[in-house]
C-alpha cells in the first residue's frame, strides 16, 4: 500500500487501494499504540470539502431543523441517523402535506377528531357519521346507523330542493285501524254543502293524517289534510 501520511481523502492519486480502517484508527506517535481518531484529526484526514455521490469528502450528522427542509438544498454533506430519520417522520405528520401524485391505501382509518375550521376537502369521523364538507358541513350516507336522520320513530327520508336528506315525517300506514280515528270520522258532519267533507277531533296525541284511509260499515273516509276527512259511500 502507497505511503498516503499527511494525504486527504481528496488527494488521494486515482485508483489508489486504502485499507478503510486505517481512516478511523491512528498510532500514537510516542507509544506507537493504535486509537480511534479525534473529530479534529478526522477532519484533517477527511478535509474539508463536503462530500457529494460523486466527490469523496467529509460528511457531518445533520440536525433536526436542518432535516426539515421544505425545499431543495444544494448537496452540503449531511448524513441523517435513526433518530434524525424518526424525528423528522414526526415532524412530517404533524404538519399540512401537499401529495400531487396518486397514493393508494388497502384502507383509512379516521379518528375521530373534528377540525377547528372545517375547509374545502376536508373529511372526518365524528358522532357516528362521516363528514365531508365542500362549502358546508355534510353527512355521507352510510347503510348503517346515520345520526343526521336518528329519531324515535321509523321515519321516511325526505330530499330538499338542493338535494339536502332529513327524516322529519314519520313513517305513516296508509290504511288505518286506530278505532279512536274510525269513532271521530263517524262522528263528523257530512253533507252536500260541505262536500262531505268535516274536520274531526280523534283526541290528544292522535292524527288522521292527510292521505291515510279508514272504513267502518257502509262508508270510507279518506284524509284530504290532516284531521278532515272526506266521507264515501260504500255500495
Amino acid at each position: 500500500m502507497p505511503d498516503l501520511t499527511g494525504l486527504k481523502i481528496n488527494e488521494l492519486p486515482a485508483a489508489t487501494a486504502v485499507d478503510i480502517n486505517s481512516l478511523f484508527v491512528i498510532s500514537d506517535e510516542a507509544t506507537g499504540i493504535a486509537k480511534k481518531a479525534t473529530e479534529t484529526q478526522l477532519k484533517n484526514g477527511l478535509g474539508t470539502i463536503p462530500a457529494t455521490e460523486t466527490v469523496p469528502g467529509m460528511v457531518e450528522l445533520a440536525t433536526d431543523a436542518e432535516m426539515q427542509i421544505t425545499a431543495a438544498v444544494a448537496e452540503d454533506g449531511k448524513v441523517s441517523s435513526r433518530l434524525k430519520i424518526f424525528n423528522w417522520f414526526a415532524w412530517i405528520k404533524q404538519n399540512i402535506q401537499t401529495i400531487t401524485a396518486e397514493w393508494r391505501f388497502a384502507f383509512i382509518k379516521l379518528t375521530g377528531d373534528v377540525p377547528t375550521t372545517p375547509a374545502s376537502g376536508h373529511m372526518w369521523h365524528a358522532s357516528g357519521n362521516y363528514k365531508v364538507y365542500k362549502t358546508a358541513e355534510e353527512s355521507i350516507i352510510t347503510s348503517v346507523s346515520n345520526t343526521t336522520l336518528a329519531g324515535a320513530t321509523e321515519r321516511v327520508v325526505t330530499a330538499g330542493t338542493a338535494g339536502g336528506l332529513s327524516g322529519v315525517y314519520d313513517l305513516i300506514e296508509e290504511i288505518v285501524t286506530d278505532i279512536t280515528i274510525i269513532n271521530a270520522c263517524n262522528a263528523g258532519t257530512y253533507n252536500s254543502g260541505n262536500g262531505f267533507t268535516s274536520v274531526i277531533s280523534p283526541g290528544p296525541g292522535v292524527t288522521f293524517y292527510k292521505g291515510q284511509r279508514c272504513k267502518q260499515a257502509f262508508y270510507m273516509y279518506i284524509a284530504w289534510d290532516d284531521n278532515t276527512a272526506t266521507r264515501i259511500p260504500l255500495g
